[in-house]
């Protein structure tokens, strides 16, 4: 399955997520789905806070997830958050506070399948920490911050293309497959992702410029998502060139006893 995502922007339909019942707070934020809540198919969507000091507490999924803070600022946990900054955590990894600061904080949450816990589950919950404790997975939390978003003149001075590689794991054999990259490509240049086989499914998010790939033309922010049995793609730049998160998910077994949460 390959989704395209053209525009990942702030949609005229977004949720206020808003029930101090469900989240502990009001955590003045707005939510943009870009892909139906559906078992099976990957997960985009764009969480917005405004409000300075808004606060979505801690709280884990079902399932891995890579979360690409793009504009504003503010914290995670205790460590300060700035564009553009990848998080990634690990299926049932408690992670937050989320904190907004003054300018508020947006981020994009992408998961390699709709999480059946919905919206999380909340650790201030009572049972919420020793449910999760109980759950025999692999904990990881992996924050890189502030990834520099290269200019329209930088990206026109590269000459083919490089690759950063800012996530990897390739030391633990149980999140096989994790990665993430860094790819900038400059005008006319060419670039074949690797496998999503190789993990557990890939998303393909584009930071700036515009890039071909599969029939279709991406530019601005928007994204492609690939789960593991799809093929190998490539990436076509024109005249303006591109900066291109590949990011991949571990390698899950198919009969994966955590699955259903």
């Amino acid at each position: 399955m390959i989704i395209s995502v053209p525009h990942m922007v702030s949609k005229e339909d977004r949720v206020r997520q808003s029930s101090s019942n469900l989240y502990g707070n009001d955590p003045q934020t707005f939510r943009s789905d870009y892909t139906p809540w559906k078992p099976g198919i990957p997960q985009l969507l764009l969480v917005e806070q405004p409000v300075p000091a808004s606060t979505v507490l801690p709280h884990y999924h079902s399932q891995d997830q890579f979360q690409i803070f793009l504009d504003g600022g503010g914290r995670l946990g205790r460590q300060e958050i700035k564009p553009i900054s990848i998080h990634y955590t690990n299926r049932y990894t408690g992670y937050g506070p989320i904190v907004a600061g003054e300018q508020g904080v947006s981020y994009y949450v992408l998961r390699p399948e709709y999480d059946t816990l919905v919206t999380g589950q909340y650790l201030h919950v009572p049972g919420m920490r020793e449910k999760l404790k109980s759950q025999k997975t692999n904990r990881k939390a992996v924050t890189i911050n502030e990834v520099a978003l290269r200019s329209s003149e930088e990206l026109l001075e590269i000459k083919g293309w490089h690759c950063d590689r800012v996530i990897d794991c390739v030391a633990d054999p149980l999140d096989e497959g994790l990665f993430a990259d860094v790819l900038c490509m400059g005008p006319h240049a060419e670039y074949r992702v690797s496998h999503p086989n190789l993990g557990g499914g890939q998303m393909i998010v584009l930071l700036k410029g515009s890039v071909c790939c599969s029939g279709e033309h991406y530019s601005g922010r928007s994204a492609m998502a690939l789960t593991a049995d799809e093929s190998p793609v490539s990436l076509k730049t024109e005249d303006s060139g591109a900066q291109i998160l590949v990011l991949q998910y571990p390698k899950r077994p198919k009969k994966d006893p955590l699955s259903l949460g």
